[in-house]
């Protein structure tokens, strides 16, 4: 089901808290957007905002236009502190 002001999928708080409980956020921790991203909208920052609220974490959502630098990361050490790719997220949340 698709929002009719956007391209991307409706989804609710509730979807997203569980999803990001398999990431095992914690205080501190940032995600990070890619600006050109069709997830990056007010909608969904919105709701990425209410469910790190409703685990009680207190982590901070950057929207970054350059993500050269980020990409020679390697994505295991990435996932052990906490960064994870759009792609992996934007898989859990098109399913």
């Amino acid at each position: 089901m698709t929002d009719s002001k956007s391209k991307n999928p409706s989804i609710s708080v509730r979807q997203i808290a569980k999803l990001l409980k398999k990431f095992h956020l914690n205080d501190n921790d940032i995600i990070v957007l890619n600006s050109k991203s069709s997830m990056v909208d007010d909608r969904i920052i919105e709701s990425l905002r209410n469910a790190t609220e409703s685990l009680k974490v207190n982590v901070m959502i950057v929207v970054a236009e350059d993500f050269d630098d980020l990409t020679v990361l390697n994505e295991t050490e990435m996932n052990k502190r906490g960064w994870f790719r759009l792609s992996k997220l934007n898989k859990f949340i098109r399913t």
